[in-house]
């Protein structure tokens, strides 16, 4: 018979304590950040002061958008007025008009140039982006979180603690009961990361490559990710200033001659084609 190369020996019990100490204490050991003081009013005055430097915007824009059936990266110009005004249109890497989204007030309109398409939604984009994402956010919304402002805000949040692992504050808030997590970079005030809890979702906005704007710091860059449907929708910010208006008012933006109208209603009721 063959002897064994592996020759077995007694593990001993002090040895399997030792390991078992190392392994769990490697696990207990998560590194905490430095506590960072930071009183919650803070971060509502940011909000304030955002809100009321970025109520005029123009910007260039790169938009990345994955989905299950489509993808879509283009590059254009976005110009913006708070509250409820916003005009963006992308160009493909030719020049050409690929993509035309416009908010006026409850009115949103996406048109689509190349495939001859508009949709209509007279409900201020909520149920067009329901097509991208399982959520109840309206385009108004949309547009105040990617300036790092969080709309429809109560003045204050249900809970404001210190999460030692991330070094952010998280602040709970419940909107139409939906849980929704806001972490702060007590550093500079400002949104790091917003977790939306729907009942069959979750929505994760993350900001990033900060700079000073003003008398805030501004994100360059949001990303969107949702679960169901997996959905990535990243926004990147350059030569952000503020807009002077003059001329054509951008966002008196007309339905597109020559192309299918799709009005959009309500998840109960029937999209109704009309034909142009």
């Amino acid at each position: 018979m063959v002897e064994s190369i592996v020759s077995w020996k007694p593990f001993s019990m002090s040895r399997l304590f030792l390991l078992l100490v190392a392994f769990l204490s490697g696990c207990a050991h998560v590194q905490k950040k430095q506590f960072v003081p930071m009183e919650e009013r803070l971060f509502w005055q940011d909000q304030q002061t955002r809100q009321s430097e970025l109520s005029n915007l123009s910007a260039s824009v790169e938009v990345l958008y994955e989905g299950d059936k489509e993808k879509l990266r283009g590059k254009g110009k976005f110009v913006g007025q708070l509250p409820d005004r916003f005009h963006l249109m992308l160009h493909d890497m030719l020049g050409r008009s690929q993509y035309v989204l416009n908010l006026l007030g409850n009115q949103c309109i996406a048109h689509y140039p190349t495939e001859k398409l508009t949709y209509v939604d007279p409900n201020a984009g909520r149920t067009y982006i329901r097509r991208w994402m399982e959520t109840e956010l309206s385009l108004v919304d949309f547009y105040h979180l990617l300036l790092g402002i969080f709309s429809s805000k109560p003045s204050h949040f249900s809970s404001w603690k210190w999460d030692e692992r991330q070094g952010l504050y998280c602040g709970l808030i419940h909107l139409n009961s939906i849980p929704i997590e806001v972490f702060v970079d007590p550093k500079m005030s400002t949104i790091h990361s917003i977790k939306f809890h729907y009942p069959k979702n979750l929505v994760t906005i993350r900001y990033s490559d900060f700079t000073p704007q003003g008398n805030f710091w501004f994100a360059h860059s949001v990303r969107f990710e949702s679960q169901l449907p997996s959905t990535i929708i990243e926004i990147q910010w350059e030569d952000v200033a503020p807009w002077k208006p003059h001329g054509t008012n951008p966002f008196d933006y007309p339905v597109p001659h020559g192309s299918q109208t799709i009005i959009l209603k309500e998840p109960s009721q029937q999209a109704k084609p009309v034909k142009e």
